[in-house]
């Protein structure tokens, strides 16, 4: 703001002080108010570049949050199903040697003997056994099958015969 225009010296014989311009008056006014403008613009712009970083940084975090948590569900998930397997592979192996176990003991001879005489199995002998030779020809010689035809087609043939003839 401008201040007046005031006249230094003594006042005693010019009692009063010079008035400005009216025109230069509103000149300055009108800068000033440009002035004030400008100081507002630049303000509000500083504080929309700020208000736009701020929205950045939090939209950043919120992100990087949602995608940390996300990840960590991913994450934990696929550990749950580690021990899930590992628990089956373990149950898996134990089933494994049971029945390892049960071969073992299901082959050895003297079982197999006793369940045999149990079920009041027979042993083979020399005496049972089934003698062929097969030097020889042991099959019969095969013989042209002929269908035997049935009472449509016998019908059907002679009337063909009896209609071409």
């Amino acid at each position: 703001m401008a201040l007046p225009r005031v006249q230094y010296g003594s006042t005693v014989l010019n009692p009063g002080y010079a008035q400005e311009d009216p025109r230069i008056q509103r000149q300055e006014e009108k800068r000033e108010r440009e002035t004030q403008k400008e100081y507002t613009r630049r303000t509000a712009m500083r504080n929309n570049r700020i208000r736009k970083s701020v929205m950045m940084t939090i939209l950043f975090m919120a992100v990087a949050s949602f995608i940390t948590i996300y990840r960590g569900g991913m994450i934990y998930s696929m550990q749950n199903q580690y021990v899930s397997m590992q628990s089956e592979t373990k149950t898996l192996n134990k089933e494994n040697e049971d029945l390892r176990a049960q071969l073992i003991k299901a082959s050895s001879i003297n079982d197999i003997v006793a369940k045999s005489q149990a079920m009041a199995l027979v042993s083979v002998s020399q005496d049972s056994v089934i003698r062929v030779d097969l030097s020889k020809n042991n099959f019969k010689s095969e013989e042209a099958v002929t269908a035997k035809a049935s009472l449509p087609q016998k019908i059907l043939a002679y009337l063909n015969l009896q209609i071409f003839n």
